[in-house]
């Protein structure tokens, strides 16, 4: 069976660590768009993120790790 090309390609880094028991990817690339570890997000007590929490050029992935889609430009507050 072949594969789709309508299906994402997503490749990944090595482990920088791990986080709620799952590993932490140094990076991520989907659809030849590559995204840098940046930080954990705020999980609240019912395990629920706010979206709010992310810039312009990041995106969140289970569970919880934020990464900054390499050559974003930074958000100035």
């Amino acid at each position: 069976m072949s594969e789709s090309s309508s299906e994402p390609r997503v490749k990944h880094g090595p482990s920088i660590g791990t986080f709620y028991e799952k590993p932490i990817p140094e990076w991520i690339e989907a659809d030849r768009v590559r995204y840098d570890f940046d930080r954990v997000a705020i999980i609240d007590g019912d395990g629920t993120m706010d979206m709010d929490q992310l810039a312009s050029g990041e995106t969140v992935i289970a569970p919880g790790l934020i990464y900054v889609r390499q050559g974003a430009a930074p958000v100035v507050a």
